[in-house]
């Protein structure tokens, strides 16, 4: 049976007062509690208001019990799972209870989010790739990724060493400048008299405005904190947008850049490179063979300034073709399975179009070593190809001898 679910959402402010310990002044605040309830529209002898008030009283009682947690852990000094915003309207001191969950500071935050999301989106886009590891983006990537995962347990640990610094300094404050909170305005304004915090002539006066119905005082408070709201939910659409470009930005432009590779990539195929051709360029391109057997052109390891844009750019091809040697053999089992071990030889060779010959000294580089050990239903037994750095170093080496020349 196909049925909709709705959830039902609702915050509550919980008021609490304190007096500045340097300068006396009484101060007061909202802490805001939030909750949700679900119902659906599921049987036909059950009626939707119903489901709707069952989930409204949820609903609140959802959000008395997370006002009377709130209300617990400022009674048992939790003061870093409580979480409140304070500081005296009048000196501007924070005391030393509040803002301890509060946000690092701008740049820290940001530069390690950056680090996460952008390292973790393009490093899942190298995972794709044939060989990440060869490509210099990936391995930024992952520079970045481990940059943002120590960010962020380095702020984990500041806001712990921050709280614990703290308690000292909490122990010594007197009860008054304490967090005091209740469920309602009129019920804190009681509790300010009883706590010694609020003279009982004053703590009437504030809760008789007329029209208040004996919380008009409060309401200042309200409107305040729904206008925080509002505007952190600006602020969290207007973000939201920005991250939606910039994925789509990135998205689009690699798209855009696949496309074009591809096309430049057949475009140069297509016009037979490798033939001879007296009036060819003086621009340099990169062909590419891997050991299983894929060959393209590719534009990874030259700079834009140098790299055949067109065939008719194209003047020399550096050629690097990948090599599977026989090192040793696995043993699995005992003898009586047998599997080889690779490495990997790339040689490097700069192919001239107007003499359709190799020119120059080929190079050689070696991979890496094949794993010491794999399992039965492993297919890791080659070694790595030689790294991207080794590549670009050689085939600048093999263009310096042309325009030496």
């Amino acid at each position: 049976m196909v049925y909709k679910q709705y959830t039902m959402r609702g915050s509550k402010g919980v008021p609490y007062g304190w007096r500045c310990p340097d300068c006396g002044k009484l101060n007061l605040g909202v802490k805001g509690v939030s909750s949700a309830a679900t119902y659906d529209d599921r049987g036909i002898f059950v009626r939707l208001d119903n489901r709707q008030a069952k989930a409204r009283d949820a609903l609140n009682a959802s959000l008395d019990k997370r006002a009377m947690n709130a209300m617990l852990d400022a009674e048992e000094g939790r003061y870093d799972k409580l979480n409140l915003s304070a500081k005296c309207a009048q000196c501007g001191k924070v005391p030393p209870w509040a803002n301890l969950n509060m946000k690092l500071p701008r740049a820290m935050t940001l530069v390690r989010n950056i680090c996460l999301i952008g390292g973790a989106v393009v490093a899942g886009f190298g995972l794709t790739g044939k060989d990440p590891m060869a490509s210099p983006s990936f391995r930024v990537a992952l520079a970045a990724l481990a940059l943002g995962i120590l960010l962020l347990l380095a702020g984990w640990l500041i806001l712990r060493k921050r709280y614990s610094d703290v308690k000292p300094d909490i122990a010594a404050l007197p009860k008054e400048s304490l967090p005091h909170m209740a469920q309602t305005g009129p019920q804190l304004l009681q509790r300010l008299v009883q706590d010694g915090l609020l003279g009982g002539a004053e703590a009437e006066a504030m809760g008789a405005q007329p029209g208040s119905g004996g919380n008009s005082f409060f309401a200042d408070f309200y409107r305040e904190k729904a206008a925080e709201r509002r505007k952190s939910r600006r602020t969290k659409l207007v973000l939201a947008a920005v991250a939606v470009a910039a994925l789509a930005a990135f998205f689009g432009v690699r798209a855009v850049n696949s496309d074009n590779l591809k096309k430049w990539q057949a475009e140069m195929e297509a016009a037979d490179p490798f033939a001879t051709d007296p009036d060819a360029g003086s621009l340099f391109g990169v062909y590419e063979k891997r050991y299983n057997g894929e060959a393209k052109f590719v534009k990874d390891y030259i700079n834009s300034s140098r790299l055949a844009q067109t065939p008719q750019d194209l003047g020399y091809i550096v050629s690097i073709e990948d090599e599977r040697v026989v090192v040793g053999q696995y043993s699995i089992g005992g003898n009586s399975f047998k599997r080889d071990a690779y490495k990997v030889y790339t040689t490097l060779r700069l192919f001239d179009r107007h003499t359709g010959a190799y020119v120059g000294t080929p190079v050689v580089l070696e991979g890496g070593d094949p794993p010491r050990s794999i399992k039965a239903t492993s297919t890791n037994n080659t070694g790595s190809r030689p790294g991207h750095y080794e590549i670009t170093s050689a085939i600048t080496k093999l263009m310096a001898q042309v325009e030496t020349d």
